[in-house]
């Protein structure tokens, strides 16, 4: 089953729908993790995702939800699984969590993206500072990356 978008950030350009194959990798959030995650989970389990709920996910420490290390290392294996490989050791990796860090206002850029320099950003502080606007801000990433490489 292909799950179609329910609404499109970019009239000009809709981000393709996950094929019936794909899954969704979750990394921890920022914050505490009981937050809005189950709920977050929950509405895309709804919509017929697929998803590959990394354990960090459920981690606390203090105020955050996991410790650095182990938020890396949930990215460093949603890549290797991505890319169906082992990845190299990094030889530098640092996460940087703000405190109780909320955009003053909505954005509306979306992704910043310089595809020559292959490098896409993307996250909650893109366009609201919610769970949707990671998600939305992630779409509209691999929208590009995937224009991109074609």
């Amino acid at each position: 089953m292909t799950v179609r978008p329910t609404h499109t950030l970019f009239p000009h350009a809709p981000v393709p729908a996950l094929p019936s194959e794909g899954v969704i990798g979750v990394i921890a959030p920022a914050g505490p993790a009981p937050l809005d995650t189950e709920r977050a989970l929950q509405w895309m389990r709804a919509r017929g995702y697929s998803l590959r709920v990394f354990p960090g996910v459920y981690e606390k420490d203090g105020y955050l939800a996991g410790s650095d290390d182990v938020r890396l290392n949930d990215l460093h294996g949603a890549f290797a699984e991505l890319l169906q490989s082992a990845m190299p050791a990094p030889s530098f990796s640092l996460a940087h969590r703000w405190l109780y860090a909320r955009p003053s206002s909505a954005h509306e850029f979306g992704v910043l993206a310089d595809a020559d320099l292959g490098l896409y950003v993307c996250g909650d502080w893109c366009l609201s500072g919610r769970v949707e606007g990671a998600w939305l801000s992630g779409q509209e990433a691999a929208r590009r990356l995937i224009e991109h490489l074609q």
